[in-house]
């Protein structure tokens, strides 16, 4: 399962979380990457991305199945 939890703001503030979804995760041809195209991602914010239950073809866990992004500005 791939969630995205809330954003928070860089500094903390309380009630700055906003739900976000992924719209798109992207499997790479070699099965090695994938590219997540999350909706509403918002400049300053932090967002964490959690991975569960993601396994390789022979069944083995993500090492690190949780990561933080920061965007720091918006891509035109």
């Amino acid at each position: 399962m791939l969630s995205c939890s809330p954003e928070f703001d860089h500094e903390g503030r309380e009630n700055s979380a906003t739900p976000i979804k992924v719209e798109r995760a992207k499997l790479s041809g070699n099965g090695l990457k994938v590219t997540l195209r999350p909706e509403g991602l918002r400049a300053g914010y932090v967002t964490h991305f959690g991975c569960r239950d993601v396994v390789s073809e022979h069944g083995l866990a993500l090492r690190d199945p949780t990561f933080y992004y920061t965007l720091n500005q918006v891509p035109k």
